[in-house]
């Protein structure tokens, strides 16, 4: 993630985070190696019985959390937390394949989805 990228998500998590009835976290995706590690004298590091190991949710948003709704008179007037998951987007950047397929899943059942490229954005498609 480019450092515009990093920037643009770390402001959308502090304008989301404003929101008392909303929490919201960095959603990490990728892979790496893994395993035990040696440090050899050019400053390199090998890693011993390699595995690769893969994180987070494929086309899941690069910001999930949980939003607190009310449930109208007919559902007994309790409150519910609805799933939001917020893809940023810094210049031209465009949603990958797998991401629509994420973002039409989540509205589908019923959660928040919005691809944001500021953090106004995120939060017009989160909260209201």
């Amino acid at each position: 993630m480019t450092s515009a990228a990093t920037a643009l998500v770390n402001r959308t998590l502090i304008e989301l985070g404003k929101d008392p009835d909303t929490r919201a976290w960095r959603n990490n995706t990728g892979a790496a190696w893994m395993g035990r590690s040696t440090r050899n004298r050019d400053g390199s590091i090998t890693i011993h019985d390699p595995r690769y190991v893969t994180f987070g949710l494929p086309g899941s948003g690069d910001i999930i959390g949980l939003r607190r709704v009310l449930i109208t008179p007919e559902m007994v007037g309790k409150h519910i937390g609805q799933f939001i998951s917020v893809e940023n987007k810094s210049g031209a950047g465009k949603q990958a394949a797998q991401q629509k397929k994420f973002g039409k899943m989540v509205l589908e059942l019923g959660g928040r989805y919005v691809v944001a490229r500021t953090p106004e954005d995120a939060k017009q498609g989160v909260l209201f």
